[in-house]
C-alpha cells in the first residue's frame, strides 16, 4: 500500500474530522474514499468520451442546426400549453 501525505488548511482539516466523525469514519480514511471515487469518475467520464467519438467516427450525429429546431420548437410548444 502506497502513503501520501498532504497538508491541509486548519479549516479543511477540522471539517473533515467533523465529517469523519459524523459518518463514524477516521479523517484518514476520507481521502482514500474521495481518491476512489474520483477515480471510478474519472474512468466513466473518459469511457463517455471514447463512446462519443466512436460515435461520431461512424456517423451518429446530428447536426447542430437540426437540434437548435427541434429545442425551438420545443420551447415553442410548452409557451403554447402553458398559456392554454
Amino acid at each position: 500500500m502506497a502513503h501520501f501525505s498532504v497538508e491541509l488548511p486548519d479549516d479543511v482539516a477540522e471539517a473533515l474530522r467533523a465529517v469523519a466523525n459524523g459518518i463514524q469514519s477516521s479523517p484518514e480514511r476520507l481521502p482514500a474514499d474521495a481518491a476512489r471515487e474520483l477515480l471510478v469518475e474519472h474512468a466513466a467520464h473518459e469511457a463517455a468520451i471514447a463512446r462519443g467519438a466512436a460515435d461520431v467516427a461512424a456517423g451518429r450525429v446530428v447536426e447542430h442546426g437540426d437540434v437548435m429546431a427541434e429545442l425551438r420548437q420545443w420551447a415553442q410548444d410548452l409557451r403554447m400549453r402553458s398559456e392554454a
